[in-house]
């Protein structure tokens, strides 16, 4: 069954704002990895490579675990996706028609 225009819209628009979170929430661990690695590398501890956690002198030990670190592989995943479902939100904006653009949210950009 297909959907409906206005339908096929939000639902693009829907898989762009769930595309857009992930690369949100990638780039926010990646900013607390760095900030962490330039504030004091010495608290850093990487899970499953040491034995034994080294204990810091400043007593904080950030811990990185490896499974948890994305490849470059997926982030770029990750990028692309978000870069499909923007421009299929778009084109089902712009397939609309000036009646079913109002009562539906605006296609924008933020």
């Amino acid at each position: 069954m297909d959907l409906y225009p206005g339908q096929q819209y939000l639902d693009a628009l829907n898989k762009l704002n769930a595309a857009r979170q992930q690369v949100e929430d990638l780039g926010a661990y990646l900013i607390q990895v760095g900030t962490a690695m330039r504030k004091d590398p010495l608290t850093f501890h990487v899970s499953d490579v040491h034995p034994k956690p080294i204990v810091p002198l400043a007593g904080y030990t950030y811990d990185l675990h490896p499974a948890k670190w994305p490849t470059a592989e997926q982030i770029a995943e990750k990028v692309t996706a978000l870069q499909d479902a923007y421009f299929r939100a778009e084109y089902a904006w712009f397939h609309l028609s000036p009646s079913e653009k109002t009562s539906l949210p605006r296609f924008k950009v933020r």
